[in-house]
């Protein structure tokens, strides 16, 4: 048996029980290994979607796996993806297929993304991690590998395993994710919430603007150093909205750091897309799809 999730012609979610088996999707090929799962291609009735499984060899991958199962279950937003079904008595997921790849392929191919590019990104990203919290959800890794982008050109966060329920404003203090993107309150064993995924928002931001991260190092203690040490250089923006967003979300003190405000001067000029015909949004935005010479 398996949980399937069926988008209705208003675009919302049911929930129904039908009589499939984990078998019942074809693998086509592999579309890549991380540390706790493998991803498929997959193909059922005709249509494509991605299968994540969680490695055997790997002691908690079926706990990681099963994390991010619940928190996608509770989920539906256009900037978010999907979660297809569930199998039941298998450690598998079926996630929509998001075919334009990883928006860290198009920072390392591009570069330094123009202003527009990286607002349209940053707006729709925002609004996803906005909605996040609202249902009390840390994404708990922001980075531009967990950003994948839809046939629909839409931004979409993806790889919950890490992401945390916080319950009566307790805070997290595992300390978990990618180096380059920690907050300076988890690398000081502080504890830490929400303003955690706003900082890493903020360093992708300013990856997509730059094409650079804010904070590096040659190793992970040097990373940590810039982190609580150093401050990110503005100066290389030629934008001061941009400029402005990135001193509110970059704050080094959680309390005191920016969270989402759709009314930013940066994120003027854009409106959430309302229908699947995107065609003049993207062609005013630019979608970056050429490789550097």
């Amino acid at each position: 048996m398996v949980l399937v999730r069926a988008a209705n012609s208003y675009g919302s979610f049911s929930s129904v029980v039908s009589d499939f088996e984990d078998n019942d999707f074809d693998i086509v090929k592999r579309l890549g290994s991380g540390f706790f799962s493998d991803v498929f291609l997959v193909k059922y009735n005709g249509n494509s979607y991605v299968k994540k499984t969680a490695k055997s060899s790997v002691s908690n991958a079926e706990d990681e796996l099963d994390n991010e199962r619940k928190i996608l279950a509770q989920l539906n937003h256009q900037n978010i993806v999907s979660l297809v079904a569930a199998l039941e008595g298998s450690n598998s997921i079926i996630l929509e297929l998001c075919s334009k790849g990883e928006l860290a392929m198009y920072i390392e191919n591009m570069g330094a993304f123009k202003i527009p590019q990286a607002r349209f990104y940053a707006k729709a990203i925002a609004s996803g991690l906005d909605y996040l919290h609202s249902r009390s959800i840390l994404h708990n890794d922001i980075k531009a590998e967990n950003v994948i982008i839809g046939v629909d050109n839409l931004p979409k966060l993806t790889d919950f395993g890490n992401s945390r329920l916080l319950i009566d404003d307790e805070p997290e203090m595992l300390l978990t994710g990618t180096p380059e993107s920690l907050s300076p309150e988890m690398i000081t064993s502080q504890g830490y919430s929400f303003p955690r995924d706003w900082w890493s928002f903020g360093v992708l931001v300013y990856q997509m603007i730059t094409g650079e991260m804010p904070f590096t190092g040659d190793d992970e203690l040097q990373v940590y150093v810039a982190i609580l040490t150093q401050s990110p250089k503005l100066d290389i923006i030629d934008d001061e909205e941009a400029i402005d967003l990135l001193e509110g979300l970059l704050t080094k003190e959680p309390l005191e750091r920016a969270d989402h405000d759709p009314n930013h001067p940066f994120y003027k000029g854009f409106e959430e897309p309302v229908t699947d015909d995107n065609t003049q949004l993207i062609s005013h935005v630019g979608i970056p799809i050429k490789r550097r010479q």
